[in-house]
């Protein structure tokens, strides 16, 4: 970024949301949520769109549904149905070998046949549509 020089334009976001409806543990009626969501509109890996039910990436009026940005829990956390749906299709793109799982995480594979790239491991990419 250099001095007088407007790159603004050139950026790229993502609009956050809020939730007429609270998400917290404890809140009166009424009051809407104090976290952030974002609009997904699909989810793909390598490209291909996996199929899930749409009605749960938006926020519906009664509060249900959206996609939280969360800096509470450690690990992305999925509804049932969105992560076996992402997990099944990961699974079959990646051809990688499954070992036992280690808690928290259902799924786990060896790393001595995964290859790197210059961003990371070579393995099946995962894009939010948003």
């Amino acid at each position: 970024m250099l001095p007088n020089i407007d790159i603004s334009n050139s950026l790229i976001y993502t609009l956050l949301l809020t939730n007429p409806v609270s998400t917290a543990a404890v809140y009166s009626q009424g009051d809407p949520s104090y976290e952030y969501f974002i609009g997904v509109k699909a989810i793909k890996v390598n490209e291909r769109s996996i199929s899930v039910n749409k009605s749960l990436l938006f926020i519906h009026s009664d509060g249900y549904g959206g996609t939280k940005i969360s800096t509470v829990n450690l690990y992305t956390v999925l509804e049932t149905s969105i992560y076996n749906a992402l997990t099944k299709a990961f699974i079959k793109e990646a051809n990688l070998t499954r070992v036992a799982s280690v808690a928290p995480f259902g799924f786990c594979f060896a790393s001595k046949n995964v290859g790197s790239t210059r961003v990371g491991p070579a393995v099946p990419s995962r894009q939010v549509l948003i």
